[in-house]
Formats: C-alpha cells, sequence, structure tokens
C-alpha cells in the first residue's frame, strides 16, 4: 500500500499548531505567584516616595542620593568616582503618580548648571533625567532603606574577607 504524500506545509501548520497548544498549557498551569508577579506594580503613595533614593547614572560614572521630605523640599547629592560630593538643595519636589520633578535652589542651578530632574516612578524604581543646557544623564535609583537591608544580609553571607 502507498504512504500519502504530506506535505512540508501541512507539517508545518501541525508543529506550529502543536507548539502553540504546549505554550498555552504551559502558561495556564503556571502557579499563581509567577502570575501575580507579571501584574502591574501598585504605584506608591507620596509618603513612600518621601524618602532617601541612591542610584547611579546610566554611565555609572556617578553616585547620586536624593532625599525627599514630606514638606516638597529636599536635597540631591552626587559624587563623580572619587571626587568630592556636591550636595544641592531642593526647593519643591512634585509626584503625581508616576511622574516626579524636582527643582533645584537657583543658585545652585546656576553653579551646578543643572536646569530640570524630571522623570518617573515604577514600581519601587525611580528613572530620571537630569538635565543642563547641553547635556543630560539618565538615572536609575532605588530607595536607600530597601537597598541597605538586602546589602548587609549579602555581606554577612558572604567570605569576612570579602567585606
Amino acid at each position: 500500500m502507498a504512504a500519502h504524500p504530506v506535505s512540508d506545509r501541512s507539517v508545518s501548520r501541525r508543529v506550529l499548531f502543536r507548539s502553540f497548544v504546549a505554550a498555552a498549557l504551559a502558561i495556564s498551569c503556571m502557579p499563581d505567584r509567577v502570575k501575580a508577579a507579571e501584574k502591574r506594580a501598585r504605584a506608591l503613595t507620596r509618603d513612600e516616595v518621601a524618602t532617601v533614593w541612591v542610584g547611579l547614572s546610566e554611565d555609572e560614572l556617578y553616585v547620586f542620593r536624593i532625599a525627599l521630605r514630606m514638606d516638597g523640599t529636599g536635597e540631591l547629592g552626587y559624587i563623580f568616582l572619587v571626587g568630592e560630593p556636591h550636595v544641592l538643595p531642593l526647593v519643591t519636589w512634585r509626584y503625581d503618580s508616576p511622574s516626579i520633578a524636582l527643582d533645584v535652589e537657583r543658585l545652585s542651578r546656576n553653579k551646578f548648571g543643572i536646569d530640570r530632574l524630571a522623570g518617573r516612578i515604577v514600581g519601587t524604581s525611580m528613572r530620571i533625567t537630569v538635565e543642563g543646557k547641553d547635556w543630560g544623564r539618565r538615572l536609575q535609583l532605588r530607595r536607600e532603606a530597601g537597598l541597605e537591608g538586602s546589602w548587609n544580609k549579602l555581606r554577612a553571607a558572604m567570605n569576612p574577607l570579602v567585606k
């Protein structure tokens, strides 16, 4: 008895269909905690934003620390690699989830050439851009308190010679 000829096209369709079914089955069987992690993070409240944030510039040449007070003021500090730290007063900061904008004191703005700081808070991460007349730096920051606990646990778990 002669075998039925099977076209490459029908084999490809069957393979594609089986792959689709397998992927759908895998997704439907995912643990609830994995599905929950994919859900959108809730927006932080103003109280949660009013804290200390730390992070690096995108090129990792600058370390930044931003302290936001509940009264809408704060401080911006940064240091270049091993240089001297600079601290600038923030006269106001505004948060309208997810957007955040920070205003540097006028004298400091003129001295350091910073015109604008603005960005977004996504989950527990602040992503802002610091801009001057002809330059800009993107920053990625996290709440300092959350990082300190993890950092200290990690340090304690590692070999004492690398502390």
